[in-house]
């Protein structure tokens, strides 16, 4: 399992790195229990998007399995799940190892900057 304080630091350079892109970010565990926080602005229900969050990844990953059985091909986590909700805001949610990088962003937010700076989340596995 990645380290308490590294998760932290994750969190902390997520909402720096994505300049206002971000708002909050949840690090959680594959069950929805919240490992470390950051919230920029105002305050937000943590519990609640690390538990959105797992049901998201494990709805994703079981519809995944299904569909892999079904080709006879290795069944692998999701690499990513953007949610868009109503307000223009996404909620993304990366697997990473065997934690969650839950993600809500501002509204009308630079994707690219943030696909790119979750995706270099992969190299944290240990």
């Amino acid at each position: 399992m990645v380290e308490a304080e590294k998760i932290k630091e994750i969190a902390s350079s997520l909402i720096k790195g994505a300049r206002g892109n971000i708002e909050v970010v949840v690090i959680a565990s594959e069950d929805g229990l919240p490992l470390a926080t950051e919230v920029l602005g105002k305050p937000v229900d943590t519990d609640a998007v690390a538990a959105v969050g797992a049901a998201i990844s494990g709805a994703t990953g079981s519809l995944i399995a299904m569909f892999e059985s079904e080709s006879g091909k290795e069944v692998v986590q999701p690499r990513m799940i953007d949610t868009v909700l109503p307000d223009g805001r996404h909620l993304i949610v990366k697997p990473v190892g065997n934690v969650l990088i839950c993600t809500l962003t501002s509204t009308s937010p630079n994707l690219g900057l943030i696909f790119l700076l979750l995706e270099s989340m992969d190299q944290i596995k240990e």
